[in-house]
């Protein structure tokens, strides 16, 4: 009997032993979760196994619970991320910074948890200034070289931001591009800049960049702060520039070309000055994730002219400003895609709009609406009605195939003008405006016809609108009042 309990006895002090003493340590719970998986971050762990920390899988596996993959395997979204932060876009991200793209961190800066932040939306990239460009008419190239000049030029913002990225384009030339440096500043006019301001455009680390013939080119992330609607100037030391230019004739913001090599100088002497922009294609900026743009698209109308140089005042920049000041429309920026004697079919200047329609509408970033007034440079030169309306129709499709609204706007009266009005035009604008105002294919539309039109005699522009203007194009009251009067609850609401 007593051998029997001294068994007994030192069984149960075996068992105890076995279980604290001879353990190592390995399978041990690190807090005091009681995940039943042995998950220690109070999370659900999808691979079964124990996960040690809220972000690392240490289980030599690859990573499905959405967190940074720390076992030097590859991440879930199929890419290696070698940076050891999160990387979410598909994109190899090897810089060892936050990835920028407005995926992982939206907040701009690395993320010391290893985990993406939990504002992902918060901010992004979107368009904010475009000029369609064109192959340069000779009329319209400076009157001096501009290979080793410098070029200052001045845009109008409209969405501001933090981060800022430019495009520069050589798509029309017959040789390379090469600038030198670049830099960004706020403009203050007549060519100075806020030299606090001023803040270097680089190109993949670099200060110079060549810019193939046919191709565009963005540059690195800008890191200076823009409000909203402001002028800003973007210097150019070019350096070999082709006899080829591409650029946009209807600027309506004075250029200024000078010798030297300082992009930062608060003013220059120009040697030269005109109302053209050259090379400079794109702006993007990265702020409110909710914000989006709208491509307007349109002739020498929505380019400006009849506005005023250098005052930013076509019906598109107040259409703009207008949005800006409305609180559900406060994040939308706008993109003036007009061209000066520009048609919808064929001819005209420029590239076509049947042909530069989806570069222009897919190459700006976050596009959601798109207005097209149109048409009247067709119908002054004996285009008809039927063959505009098919040109639209496949932009209308174009637009919903990519999940984009279209707004529709009728072609302004040109009585006045007398080398395009006669009966025949006068009859196919008023067929093509009935079809515009009618078709549900357009998501909206906007009576610019209506807007303008003298109530006495509708084949004419109103006097108001007209000024001391040719009755093609509005003054710059009539600009205004364009802006003013188109209704902005058609973009509010806008998913």
């Amino acid at each position: 009997m007593i051998r029997k309990c001294i068994i007994q006895l030192l069984l149960c002090l075996l068992a105890t032993a076995l279980i604290f003493g001879c353990g190592d340590g390995s399978s041990s719970e690190t807090d005091d979760s009681s995940s039943s998986d042995g998950d220690t971050d109070g999370d659900s762990d999808t691979d079964g196994d124990s996960d040690s920390d809220a972000d690392s899988d240490t289980d030599g596996d690859s990573d499905a619970d959405g967190d940074s993959d720390t076992d030097g395997d590859s991440d879930t979204d199929g890419d290696s991320d070698t940076d050891g932060d999160s990387d979410t876009d598909g994109d190899s991200d090897t810089d060892g910074d936050s990835d920028t793209d407005g995926d992982s961190d939206a907040d701009g800066d690395s993320d010391s948890d290893g985990d993406s932040d939990s504002d992902v939306s918060a901010f992004d990239w979107v368009t904010t200034w475009v000029s369609s460009q064109q192959l340069v008419e000779d009329k319209n190239k400076p009157q001096n070289n501009l290979s080793n000049k410098i070029l200052r030029q001045v845009g109008r913002l409209t969405l501001g931001g933090e981060k800022f990225r430019f495009e520069f384009s050589n798509e029309n030339g017959n040789g390379a591009l090469t600038i030198n440096a670049a830099g960004v500043a706020k403009a203050t006019g007549n060519g100075g800049i806020d030299a606090s301001t001023h803040t270097p455009i680089t190109f993949g680390g670099s200060e110079s960049v060549t810019i193939e013939q046919g191709k565009r080119v963005m540059s690195d992330e800008v890191e200076v702060t823009f409000e909203n609607d402001i002028d800003i100037s973007v210097t150019l030391q070019l350096g070999s520039v082709p006899s080829n230019l591409t650029g946009h004739p209807g600027a309506r913001m004075t250029s200024f070309i000078a010798n030297g090599s300082d992009v930062a100088a608060q003013s220059i002497q120009a040697v030269e000055k005109l109302e053209r922009w050259y090379f400079w294609s794109q702006i993007d900026t990265y702020t409110f994730g909710d914000a989006y743009s709208i491509v307007v698209f349109g002739d020498s109308i929505t380019d400006g002219l009849g506005s005023d140089p250098d005052h930013s005042n076509r019906w598109v920049n107040v259409f703009a400003q207008r949005l800006l000041a409305n609180d559900a429309t406060k994040h939308v920026a706008v993109l003036n895609h007009g061209v000066g004697g520009n048609t919808v079919v064929n001819g005209g200047l420029g590239v076509p709009l049947s042909n530069r329609y989806e570069r222009d509408l897919l190459g700006p970033l976050k596009v959601k609406q798109v207005i097209i007034m149109e048409g009247v440079n067709d119908l002054g030169a004996g285009a008809s009605a039927a063959s505009i309306r098919g040109v639209f129709e496949k932009c209308i499709n174009t637009a919903h195939d990519k999940g984009i609204q279209i707004v529709g706007g009728t072609i302004m009266p040109f009585g006045h003008y007398t080398s395009y009005y006669n009966n025949g035009s006068a009859a196919q604008r008023n067929e093509l405006n009935q079809w515009i105002n009618d078709t549900a294919s357009f998501d909206a539309v906007i009576d610019f016809a209506e807007i303008v039109a003298d109530p006495q005699n509708p084949e004419y522009m109103a006097a108001n609108f007209k000024g001391e203007w040719d009755g093609l194009h509005p003054c710059p009251d009539g600009h205004r009042m364009i802006g003013e009067a188109i209704d902005l609850s058609l973009f509010e609401g806008i998913e």
